[in-house]
Parts: C-alpha cells; sequence; structure tokens
C-alpha cells in the first residue's frame, strides 16, 4: 500500500475546503431544505468554529502521519529547550558545565541555560508536552486555536459565510499547515501563537468601534500579551496600527470619550498587568533583570551582526568555541555585509520579497494577490492593505526574513483575500457575473499550491536522519553516553548536532564539541560515568564516521 505523502494529504484538504466554501457561497435556492439547514447551522457561531476545529485538527494529524516532524532549524532546537524547562516545572536552568562545549545558536549558556526567545511559543509546546507527553500536541493545540481565533476575527470584519470561507482558505493553506521547514502545524517555530494575538487584536478592534463590550477589551488585551511574548517587534507594530481607528473612534465623540475610553482600556489593561509582571519575573529569573529581555542578553554576549541593515555593528564578541564564532562571525555578520551595498541590498531584497511572495501566494494564489485592489476599494480594505505592507516594508530591513514575522498580521491578510474574492463574486460587469470565476479561482487557490509540496524541502535532511538514528541506537546500549561532535572542515554551519535537552546531568545521550584533547579532558573528567564517542558528520550522503574514544577501532555502527 502506497503512503500518502504531504502532496497528496493537503490536495484532499484542499478540495474540502473548496467544496465546503461552495457549498456556503450557492444560491439559497438551489439547495433542498435539508442543505438550507445544514448551512444555517455552519453558518452559525457553534456550527464554523466546530467545522474550523476539525478540520485544522484534521490537517495536524494527516500531516504528521504523512511525514512525522522532527526537528532540524536551530530555532526549533531552542524553543523545544524552552518547552522542556517549562514542562519540568522551571523557568530557567541552571548553567552548564563546560558551557563552550554545549554551546549552540539562539540558547544562552553563560550564566543560566535558557533559549534566547519570548516564552509564549515554549509555553503551547510545554502545555502538549504535560497534557500528552508529546511536545508536538502543543504545535496542534496552537494551530487549532489560531484558526478558530482567525474565524472569530473574520467574523466581525465580513458576512458569516466568507468569515468561513477566508478561514478555511488559510487553515488549509499549503505552506502555513504543511511547508517542511517553516510549516505552523508540523514546526516547532511556526507562527500560531503570534498568529492568535493578531487575531484577537484586530478581532477585538472592530467589534470595540461598534460597542464596548467586556469580553472584547479583554481579548484585546490577551492578544496584545500574546504578541508581547512571542514577536514583540512586529506585535507593537500591529498594536499601533490597532490603536489608529480606535483612537480616532473615541475622539470622534468628545461628550463620550472618557467613559469610552474607560470601557475598552481598563479591562485591557488589567490583563496587560498582569502580563508585564509575569514578563518580569520570567526576565528576572533568565537575565537578572525584569527589565532585560533574554534576547537581548544573547546579542550581547554572541551577536556579532545587528538586527537591522541600516544598524551599525558593535566589537565582535570572545567565542571560545570556533563553531559558534563560525555562525556569528561567517554567517550572520557575513549576511549582513552582504547587505551594506546598494547593490547587495537591492539583490538581497528582491530576493526577501520574491520568498515571502511565494510563501504566502503560492501558485493559484498570485491571482488573488493581483485583486487585491478589488479589496481595497472599502476603508477596511485599504487599512489592512497599508498596514501589511507597512511591517512588511519595515521586516524587510532584517537582515533575515521569514514567513513567522508576519504572523501578527496573517488575520488582515486573510481579511483582505476574502475580501477581495467576495468583491468579485459580487461584480458584475453589464449582464455579465463574476460568480463563477470567482468560485474557480477559489478552487485554484485550494489545490494548485499543494503540488509545491512535492519538493525536496519537505523531507528532512540526511543529517537530521543521522543524527536521530545514532542517538537512538545509543539510547538502546546500557549507561549513558558522551557524544563529542568533530566537524570537517567546511561542514555547513545549520547542520548542527550539538543540542540537549534541559536535564544535561540526567540525559541518556549528550552532544558535545569536540574542542581538542585537553579541553576534552576536563569534560570527560566531569561526565566520568559516561562512555564516550566521537562523531565525524559526514557532508554528503556518506553515513557519519562514529567511533568508540577508549577504542578508537570500534564502531558503533
Amino acid at each position: 500500500m502506497t503512503r500518502l505523502g504531504p502532496m497528496e494529504v493537503m490536495i484532499a484538504w484542499g478540495l474540502w475546503a473548496g467544496l465546503l466554501s461552495l457549498f456556503v457561497l450557492v444560491p439559497h435556492r438551489r439547495l433542498s431544505s435539508r442543505g438550507r439547514a445544514t448551512r444555517r447551522f455552519l453558518l452559525r457561531p457553534v456550527g464554523a468554529s466546530l467545522v474550523v476545529a476539525l478540520t485544522s485538527l484534521g490537517v495536524c494529524l494527516t500531516i504528521a502521519l504523512a511525514r512525522w516532524p522532527v526537528p532540524r532549524v536551530h530555532d526549533e532546537f531552542s524553543y523545544l529547550l524552552m518547552a522542556e524547562t517549562f514542562a519540568s516545572g522551571r523557568l530557567v536552568n541552571p548553567p552548564c558545565p563546560f558551557p563552550e562545549h554545549f554551546e549552540s545558536p539562539h540558547i544562552l549558556f553563560r550564566g543560566c541555560y535558557a533559549s534566547k526567545y519570548p516564552p509564549a511559543a515554549g509555553l503551547f509546546l510545554a502545555l502538549g508536552r504535560v497534557a500528552t507527553g508529546m511536545t508536538l500536541v502543543g504545535v496542534w493545540i496552537g494551530y487549532v486555536i489560531a484558526s478558530l481565533a482567525l474565524l472569530w476575527m473574520l467574523w466581525a470584519w465580513l458576512p458569516p459565510r466568507w468569515a468561513l470561507v477566508g478561514t478555511m482558505l488559510f487553515t488549509t493553506h499549503a505552506n502555513l499547515a504543511a511547508n517542511g521547514m517553516f510549516g505552523w502545524s508540523n514546526t516547532y517555530w511556526g507562527g500560531a501563537p503570534a498568529m492568535i494575538g493578531g487575531a484577537l487584536l484586530f478581532g477585538a478592534l472592530r467589534r470595540l468601534l461598534t460597542r464596548e463590550r467586556l469580553f472584547d477589551s479583554f481579548a484585546m488585551g490577551v492578544g496584545v500579551a500574546l504578541l508581547a511574548n512571542t514577536r514583540p517587534f512586529e506585535g507593537f507594530l500591529a498594536t499601533l496600527a490597532a490603536m489608529v481607528p480606535l483612537a480616532i473612534s473615541i475622539h470622534s465623540a468628545p461628550r463620550l470619550a472618557w467613559r469610552r475610553l474607560a470601557r475598552i482600556t481598563l479591562p485591557a489593561a488589567a490583563v496587560l498587568f498582569v502580563c508585564a509582571g509575569a514578563m518580569g519575573i520570567y526576565h528576572r529569573a533568565v537575565t537578572g533583570s525584569m527589565w532585560k529581555l533574554p534576547y537581548q542578553v544573547h546579542e550581547e554576549t554572541y551577536g556579532a551582526a545587528p538586527i537591522f541593515v541600516f544598524q551599525g555593528t558593535g566589537p565582535i564578541p570572545d567565542y571560545p568555541n570556533p563553531r559558534i564564532r563560525d555562525f556569528h562571525v561567517n554567517w550572520t555578520l557575513g549576511a549582513y555585509r552582504s547587505q551594506r551595498t546598494w547593490k547587495g541590498y537591492t539583490e538581497v531584497l528582491c530576493n526577501k520579497l520574491s520568498w515571502a511572495g511565494r510563501y504566502y501566494f503560492p501558485s493559484g494564489w498570485l491571482l488573488a494577490l493581483l485583486l487585491s485592489p478589488l479589496g481595497m476599494t472599502t476603508r477596511w480594505g485599504r487599512f489592512a492593505g497599508v498596514v501589511i505592507a507597512g511591517i512588511l516594508a519595515i521586516c524587510l530591513q532584517c537582515i533575515y526574513l521569514f514567513a513567522h514575522y508576519f504572523a501578527p498580521v496573517v488575520g488582515l491578510l486573510a481579511f483582505l483575500v476574502a475580501l477581495s474574492l467576495r468583491r468579485l463574486f459580487l461584480l458584475r460587469t453589464g449582464e455579465h457575473s463574476w460568480r463563477k470565476t470567482a468560485v474557480l479561482l477559489l478552487f485554484l487557490m485550494t489545490l494548485s499550491p499543494c503540488l509545491e509540496l512535492a519538493n525536496g524541502l519537505s523531507a528532512p535532511g540526511d543529517w537530521v536522519s543521522a543524527r536521530m538514528g545514532l542517538r537512538k541506537r545509543l539510547s538502546g546500549l546500557s549507561g549513558k553516553h558522551l557524544v563529542l561532535v568533530r566537524y570537517p572542515p567546511d561542514y555547513p554551519l545549520n547542520d548542527e548536532w550539538v543540542y540537549n535537552g534541559a536535564d544535561l546531568e540526567g540525559a541518556k545521550v549528550l552532544w558535545a564539541h569536540d574542542l581538542g584533547p585537553e579541553r576534552n579532558a576536563d569534560l570527560m573528567r566531569h561526565f566520568a560515568d559516561r562512555a564516550v564517542w566521537i562523531v565525524i558528520p559526514a557532508k554528503d550522503d556518506e553515513p557519519p564516521t562514529v567511533i568508540r574514544h577508549d577504542r578508537p577501532s570500534s564502531r558503533a555502527d
């Protein structure tokens, strides 16, 4: 029996999203009485939420069955460390002995052992780990909640059936759901938690403009808190954008301004007050100061390049580990320097725009992008377009650009896409109706991007399989093991073998950098109860060389 891959799985979900959208868009008179009753149920909050929740959960489960997610990107290991730390009941881990042997990108090792990232995404992963023993379940929880939050947001921005259509389009979006390296339902560094924050923020915005309800203000506070603890910079920009129409609305009725301001801000302020206190406690545990973020300490300790292209560089830190120096000086600083000339800047800028466009608007979605002027004929369409374009323009000034940077405004993107389709659906030019064209485009958007999942990016690299295989073999042996990784010259910096869990002393298999006989000797004396292995990763498809340290001729395989 042939096993279905991510492409086939997402084609099935794309077909389901297209058929469901067609069902809610078909003229009322063409439905039977049972069909009308079913559609009425689907267009109610309970029915729509049930469909979206089951669809998003189904996407997560089937993608995992088609290709079980394994971490391979630096950031994923950092988030997994955070999740394991939280699941163990700790905010931070004690400092590592001999930190230079364990140093890896995006993790703090000096003074403490912790991730550099804000804690919200790690809390989602820890929730899955505590509830079921599987960290991946935390990813699924985040994706399902993100889909439901998107539906809740769009319900305030669009008619119910188009809110459901827009949500289904993005819940089954081939790249958001199933991209092998940058997907949000099957990797450990996706943007679902930040997407939740953005959807709550903008969903509450539209509701508070018409009626000041306690729940909506509370939801806005939760959204801003999530953004502050997932994507602080982009979240700040999104929050600032949301405050503009809110401030204009309050100012337009001066007699009621103070009363409206209190109703809108007090519940949100209460949430943010609690959030600020929790953030201060976490920052103090990791950095020693409630005002200093772990990210700041990491950049002060390891950073050789600034975050933005237009910033200047500071002194290069001291790196006891040569591989960490190569990562920060050759890789990151090299990327920064390549964009400091006009030619280099424009080339990389075009590459960033191309990558972001292909991620969010793959294949048939390009036609939806061309339709966006239809959506921007409305006031809120223009608002969404300006906010998205503004945040994109600022993020393009970062040295690197990844899809989850835009997670706070994915809700606005979904609104603009669905609004543009709706405008085309309702458009008439003379006697000609564009409804069939809109439906065909909708099916093209749900199905054609799935074909791109057949590329090699969707499969884990050979080094990932080799590392997992070695870890499995050593875990099956008696005792505990220390694996010293000796990288060959010019080995890819992104293929990092040295990542460990939160409990270094208790780990069955402990990975460390081979820093030479003298420095290794101190490390081996500290871990005297462990069998020591030397692993030399291979750059090509060859298996790594694995040597038992006390018997150089003995091999694990």
